[in-house]
């Protein structure tokens, strides 16, 4: 007779809905109790077991915080993990803050391999991956997910964008579930200036995404030209109150890319995309423009211009009336276009103001210099240009900010010339009221930065910038939720993330006393933009006083590889996010990880 023990068991494949979940900070809670830990996990897994078997799932395994689960479909698993965060935060709320179970959900649509109930295979560890990046209480889904829900669910989502997970070849598309219960606020922090509030606009039914368009030019160096009236149509159609406009930042993510425009439009939330291509050889331009309507992919309106460069602004204006008048949106001869586009009155001046905005887009000391040369030759050919003295003003603010600068006070000086100068010239212009207020934030004049900003809001209320803006002032007077609050709202307006909105949102979640929360976050944000000195900072600033060891020495290393000679007392005083007592609070931090 056969030995049955040392016969191989027979496996099978099959394509299945996999749900991952565990507790966030689980080993911190063992340490603290035990036994009482164990009690809630106990019950916690009574609770998401109940709900699995509701939705037609089974539970597949558990380890000791983790339950592995699968479902019939995916909407099921959505479904039930809604479900089961929503019964977790009733359970939760009888529990005092450092007790509460905070599980994390990661679903992914997948091929697994199963034997003897177990699941096995890369099905399996995508949904492990995603879970891990979810934040306390929230929920994560693969892109496999997400497009089994469509026409299927009225489940909300938002898109977080492509994630390098580890042991998985090629990034994860995740998407973040919104859910209508989250978690407690917090302790709040009382302040001796009023909170600001952010101005309520009733969001527009007409979304629309600009696609960098194509440079066909045979000069390769013309492609800032291409990206620049990209981002000038962006601009235009932004500050038209009937629009929504998707951020910059968010469509260039798909420069080059040709994507799928019904996908696009469930990706990023549109209901219209202006994709478009640029020739531009010697004096003459031809542009291609069309309008596409996501929900059938079909084309609205397209158009062909060939004209001489010297028309270019006759054109823009064109293309912005053109798509708007498609579009059904109440503009009159297209003079409300024409208000919009950029104020040059010289195509040379233009030209140097666009390679100007290419330069400045890389984050160093040496192109905010070549940016300012370019821009001051700019202005030197048409002294009205108001988008190049925002754009200086912009950089020379960063410069003095960021410990950039030989003479900051003199940027500050020259920032503020141009920021006067751009109000006399367009008292109108919503940037340049961003920028009025990022002057005054510098000067810690805090309540008339907090109302410059809220007008710029109400010139343009769609743009993530001016809203990231806005946070930074909410943070240093002490509103931290209101700092939360803009920080989630450009999110929303950009589901591409922004590293600046990611510190933004880990620093306000920590003042919040949700450090955990925010450690999430900002760990997110590192593994995209592994040489982001501000995120390893927040990073640093964050597990310090959580004693985390291993993690402390991963910041120093990080920060004084990215900058040798890093200051902790001149990062936590110079950059505009703290009052003087938090920013004396936060240098502490920083020299706990080990920083000078």
């Amino acid at each position: 007779m056969s030995d049955k023990s040392s016969s191989p068991i027979a496996g099978s494949r099959k394509l299945t809905a996999i749900l991952c979940a565990d507790v966030h900070g689980y080993s911190r809670l063992m340490s603290c109790d035990e036994e009482g830990t164990f009690k809630n996990l106990i019950v916690c897994r009574e609770i998401i077991f109940r709900v699995i078997r509701e939705h037609r799932g089974r539970v597949a395994n558990t380890a000791g915080d983790a339950v592995l689960a699968e479902f019939i479909s995916a909407k099921d698993a959505v479904d039930g993990a809604m479900e089961i965060q929503r019964s977790l935060f009733g359970f939760n709320q009888k529990l005092s803050p450092d007790c509460q179970m905070q599980f994390r959900i990661g679903i992914n649509l997948g091929d697994v391999y199963e034997q003897q109930g177990d699941l096995f295979g890369d099905g399996v560890n995508i949904a492990a991956r995603i879970q891990s990046l979810a934040e306390p209480g929230g929920i994560l889904l693969s892109a496999s997910v997400y497009e089994q829900l469509e026409h299927k669910s009225e489940t909300k989502v938002e898109l977080l964008g492509d994630q390098k997970v580890k042991n998985i070849e090629k990034p994860v598309r995740v998407y973040r579930v919104k859910i209508d219960t989250v978690l407690p606020e917090g302790p709040s922090h009382s302040v001796s200036l009023p909170s600001p509030a952010i101005p309520e606009v009733t969001p527009p039914s007409i979304t629309v995404g600009v696609l960098a368009f194509d440079d066909l030019s045979e000069d390769p160096e013309q492609g800032y030209f291409c990206d620049g009236l990209t981002e000038d149509l962006t601009t235009a159609l932004a500050a038209i109150p009937e629009l929504k406009i998707v951020a910059r930042n968010t469509m260039f993510g798909f420069k080059g890319k040709s994507p799928d425009i019904r996908q696009l439009g469930r990706d990023i939330g549109a209901t219209h995309i202006i994709e478009g291509s640029i020739r531009k050889a010697g004096s003459r331009i031809r542009i291609n423009v069309q309008l596409l309507e996501t929900n059938t992919g079909g084309h609205i309106w397209a158009h062909r211009y060939d004209k001489e460069l010297s028309d270019l602004f006759e054109i823009q204006d064109d293309i912005v009336t053109s798509v708007v008048t498609e579009m059904d949106v109440r503009l009159v001869s297209g003079e409300q276009a024409r208000a919009h586009r950029a104020t040059a009155k010289n195509v040379d001046a233009y030209d140097l103001y666009m390679r100007a905005r290419s330069v400045a887009s890389i984050f160093s000391p040496r192109t905010f210099a070549s940016a300012l040369a370019l821009l001051d030759r700019a202005l030197e050919l048409d002294s009205d240009f108001v988008s190049a003295y925002t754009k200086k003003a912009v950089i020379l603010i960063l410069q003095a900010q960021n410990g950039m600068s030989a003479n900051p006070d003199d940027d500050v000086r020259q920032a503020r010339f141009a920021c006067d100068r751009i109000i006399q010239l367009k008292p109108d212009s919503s940037y340049a009221h961003a920028v009025q207020g990022s002057i005054l934030h510098y000067d810690r004049k805090l309540e008339q930065a907090q109302k410059e900003f809220e007008l710029s809001i109400s010139l343009s209320p769609n743009s993530a910038e001016i809203y990231m803006g806005y946070g930074y002032v909410c943070l240093q007077i002490g509103a931290y939720q209101k700092a939360l609050s803009a920080a989630r709202h450009a999110k929303e307006l950009s589901p591409t993330p922004v590293m600046i909105n990611i510190e933004l949102e880990a620093l306000s979640l920590q003042l919040l006393g949700r450090s955990e929360e925010a450690l999430v976050i900002i760990k997110r944000g590192s593994a995209l933009e592994p040489r982001d000195l501000f995120l390893w900072v927040t990073f640093a600033g964050l597990v310090a006083p959580m004693g985390l060891r291993e993690e402390c020495a991963l910041a120093r290393q990080k920060i004084l590889e990215i900058q040798p000679n890093f200051d902790s007392v001149r990062y936590s005083t110079s950059t505009g996010m703290f009052d003087a007592e938090t920013a004396k609070k936060y240098a502490e931090m920083l020299h706990m990880v080990g920083l000078p």
